[in-house]
């Protein structure tokens, strides 16, 4: 405990509960600490620890399970260590913070797989650790920062997704929404097996938008970096101005109930881009407007719409573009 003079003695010792998954294990170790805010609104601070068990083969020592203990404040730290309030067989491997409404701030965990648990990437409410609110396959993940993207007052993240080999980004909003909400350009490919990492800077260039940056390893003596903005290039790759008019990409198409559209003009023009549907009524236009040559993007929210196909249309004075998108709810 803090005081007048600084004492290298502990004010308690932590030992953890008996958590034997497998009987071979040789060894054990406190893991990371994470602090989770007043989770269960008492008036005091919560924080999780982690354990790990260790096994020994003929060749080496590996981790064969870890467990997260979940630990509730209060006015006695004796009373804190005697009980552990939640059991987490898996590991807390990242911070979200506030992307929701949700009065609680937000955690990557991986569990492992037992109790009917999927293993893989899931995204939790710090008060019920257990409870997955958004689920990803992909076990690759990166050095994972949070940070508010786009500049509405919401944590953001970003994962990559082994499956499609792409790094996906995701907004956060007044409520969880688990489709993605950009991707990065395609002049940057993140590459898992080169030992590329990720992460979301602070708002480094003063504009109100945190930063993405990733580094790519090019040999043991040097890495490449990229700091990317959501909606255009910051540094680290040459904008490229496109040589024709088009609409670039769509994603996630289907969708239920948003998707962003990407298009590019090569030069100064009108730009005004439509929805229409499939008998070829204006539903919604989305831009109309002058723009500067280069790559612009737009989020369409059909949510007051009924699933079906619909058109987005690209129009200008150098001529019409059109792509299909298909809405399911």
């Amino acid at each position: 405990m803090g005081g007048e003079k600084l004492f290298w003695y502990p004010d308690t010792i932590i030992v953890p509960p008996v958590y034997f998954s497998n009987p071979e294990a040789i060894a054990y170790s406190w893991g990371n600490c994470t602090g989770l805010g007043d989770i269960n609104f008492d008036g005091y601070d919560d924080f999780s620890m982690q354990y790990w068990e260790y096994c020994f083969n003929d060749t080496f020592h590996y981790i064969s399970d870890s467990v997260t203990y979940v630990y509730y404040g209060s006015s006695s730290l004796d009373s804190i260590i005697l009980g552990v309030d939640t059991l987490f067989i898996g590991d807390i491997c990242g911070d979200l913070g506030k992307i929701s409404n949700i009065d609680q701030k937000s955690l990557f965990c991986k569990p492992n797989n037992v109790n009917n648990q999927i293993p893989g990437l899931n995204i939790v409410y710090a008060n019920n650790i257990n409870a997955v609110e958004a689920h990803y396959s992909s076990n690759d993940v990166g050095n994972i920062t949070p940070g508010d993207i786009n500049n509405d007052g919401y944590n953001d993240w970003i994962v990559w997704d082994s499956s499609e080999d792409q790094v996906k980004g995701y907004f956060g909003g007044s409520s969880l929404d688990i489709n993605y909400d950009f991707v990065t350009p395609d002049n940057f490919q993140f590459n898992n097996a080169k030992e590329s990492n990720m992460y979301i800077l602070g708002d480094i260039c003063g504009d109100g938008y945190d930063k993405i940056l990733f580094t790519e390893k090019i040999n043991d003596q040097y890495y490449d970096l990229y700091c990317f903005s959501h909606n255009e290039v910051k540094t680290g790759i040459d904008e490229i101005v496109p040589e024709q008019y088009d609409l670039l990409n769509i994603y996630p198409n289907p969708f239920n109930p948003t998707t962003t559209i990407e298009y590019a003009i090569p030069e100064d023009s009108n730009i005004k881009l439509s929805i229409y549907d499939i008998s070829g009524h204006l539903v919604e236009t989305l831009v109309d407007e002058y723009h500067q040559a280069g790559a612009y993007r737009v989020k369409w929210n059909a949510s007051k719409y009924s699933s079906g196909i619909y058109i987005s249309r690209l129009k200008s004075s150098y001529g019409t573009h059109s792509k299909k998108m298909v809405l399911i709810k």
